[in-house]
């Protein structure tokens, strides 16, 4: 498994709970799912 840190400043992470209804905290435990399916999206990716 990868070491992977987080950084984000406090406010930012406040405006994105407001924004979008997800915190930074629980945003980020989407890279640790050890159950997450990855895969290609050429419509976004290109």
């Amino acid at each position: 498994m990868y070491a992977i840190s987080f950084e984000w400043h406090d406010a930012k992470s406040r405006r994105n709970q407001q924004t979008h209804g997800v915190s930074f905290e629980e945003a980020h435990s989407v890279f640790l799912d050890e159950d997450a399916v990855q895969f290609f999206d050429d419509f976004h990716s290109g």
